[in-house]
């Protein structure tokens, strides 16, 4: 069964949650939760704050609904549709193994610690990796435009030459005209 949370509702506003959740198949729990709900419902957004992190639930399945601390502030519509969303939607299955979630959590310390150390002594291995590459990119893309501006100067030469005008010298022993 999929448990849903509900924290800081008016009496009023939890047997209305009540009676469209279990129509739906969904199990309402007020102010005490099993270990892990599958969808909590709050009042403010400090107590949305708190229930990220305390469940580990994914952003999406805490849900603030302002009004519901007051009586008859809440629209039955917008959480008759809420719940049939959370029915479909169904229980929080992780999808990482737990043993995925152990390594990372240790792991993830460890790395950043490593990180921090880098960053504190310059990277200079990195610094000097990146210098080296932008150098070598830079001599590859001058020779690039060297070698297109000589072909063009070439191009250009052929066609001049081919639109010049010839100049025929006279024959020897022919006489000359002015």
């Amino acid at each position: 069964m999929t448990h849903l949370l509900v924290v800081g509702a008016t009496a009023a506003s939890v047997r209305q949650i009540t009676t469209l959740a279990s129509a739906r198949g969904l199990r309402v729990v007020v102010d005490r939760a099993p270990r892990r709900p599958a969808w909590v419902i709050v009042a403010t957004s400090a107590q949305r704050q708190d229930a990220l992190a305390r469940y580990g639930l994914p952003a999406f399945r805490v849900i603030e609904v302002p009004g519901i601390e007051r009586d008859g502030a809440v629209d039955a519509d917008m959480l008759s549709r809420g719940m049939a969303r959370m029915a479909e939607l169904g229980a929080y299955r992780p999808t990482a193994a737990a043993f995925a979630l152990a390594v990372t959590r240790r792991l993830l310390p460890w790395v950043g610690a490593a990180l921090e150390r880098a960053s504190a002594d310059g990277m200079p291995d990195v610094e000097k990796a990146a210098t080296l590459r932008a150098e070598k990119a830079a001599e590859r893309s001058a020779e690039r435009a060297a070698a297109k501006a000589a072909d063009k100067a070439a191009r250009k030469a052929a066609l001049s030459a081919k639109r010049a005008p010839k100049i025929e010298s006279p024959a020897p022993g022919s006489p000359r005209t002015p």
